[in-house]
């Protein structure tokens, strides 16, 4: 067996920024843990909730804050339980994270609203 050369590449990576306006998207588009789960763990590494919303918009004209809050207040945890197989430590955790996202959603779409001209 010969050594080979391999040639040099570069390899993209979204910042975790961005990785957390797309996980806000498909939080609004599809019902799965790992978003949730990754979202929380975004913003727990400091990524900005307020820029996330923004660009979120950006990504998808159709983006809402509110319409993401409601949707996490009616997730069915059951079924993404039984998807994600977590133990029931980790079930009482992530309901709870989904609780307080949604709180921080309607907060965070409250003061945008609050800056907002009505005319």
């Amino acid at each position: 067996m010969s050594a080979r050369s391999l040639t040099a590449f570069e390899v993209r990576l979204p910042s975790a920024q961005a990785l957390l306006a797309d996980k806000l998207c498909a939080l609004l588009s599809r019902i799965e843990g790992r978003d949730l789960d990754d979202t929380v763990t975004l913003l727990g590494l400091g990524c900005d909730l307020a820029q996330a919303l923004d660009d979120a918009f950006q990504i998808d004209r159709g983006f809402s804050p509110m319409t993401l809050a409601w949707i996490l207040r009616t997730w069915p945890m059951k079924n993404v339980v039984a998807v994600e197989r977590w133990d029931e430590a980790k079930v009482a955790q992530i309901d709870a994270d989904r609780l307080r996202l949604a709180e921080r959603l309607v907060d965070a779409a409250g003061s945008e609203a609050a800056g907002r001209s009505p005319f």
